[in-house]
């Protein structure tokens, strides 16, 4: 199953390899990290997606919250949740591609054509990772595309206005 995890550390120096190398120890490969500082400067907030099973992450993300330095473990797998990444495209359309057609292709999802030339188009999209491959298929169809894709990030959110 795929289980979303924000970890907030201390912003130093060795924090994020700790808490990557306790995923790699127990054998979870990470299949999106996404890091930054908050508001406060001196914390950072991790937000990681692995696969597992639940036991086994339940007992992952508890020993997490025992390390010197983490302040807070929260798994938002089964929380109400705002979840994106952020894809740049660069698409060079096959001959008799419109930019109307990329449009219709873009309309669909939160995309938009960022800057254009005689080569192509370059795209920003920001949505699900379930989004965003459904769009890179779409559009793949249509020429040949380079991706960079950032990893997921999360935010806990129930719409009563409740803050946790």
């Amino acid at each position: 199953m795929r289980h979303l995890i924000s970890v907030w550390i201390a912003n130093r120096p060795g924090e994020l390899a700790r808490v990557a190398g306790m995923f790699s120890a127990r054998g979870f490969n990470i299949e999106s990290l996404t890091v930054a500082e908050t508001r406060d400067r001196s914390v950072s907030c991790l937000t990681v997606v692995a696969d597992g099973d639940n036991r086994r992450i339940s007992q992952l993300a508890q020993q997490l919250g025992r390390l010197v330095r983490v302040f807070r473990v929260a798994s938002l797998t089964e929380r109400p949740r705002l979840e994106r990444e952020l894809a740049l495209i660069r698409l060079r359309p096959d001959p008799g591609f419109s930019a109307k057609d990329l449009q219709e292709i873009l309309s669909s999802v939160k995309a938009q054509v960022i800057d254009s030339g005689p080569e192509g188009f370059a795209i920003e999209a920001s949505g699900t990772s379930q989004e965003l491959s459904s769009l890179f298929s779409q559009l793949s169809g249509v020429g040949s595309i380079e991706i960079a894709r950032s990893g997921t990030v999360a935010l806990e959110w129930n719409r009563t206005g409740e803050w946790k």
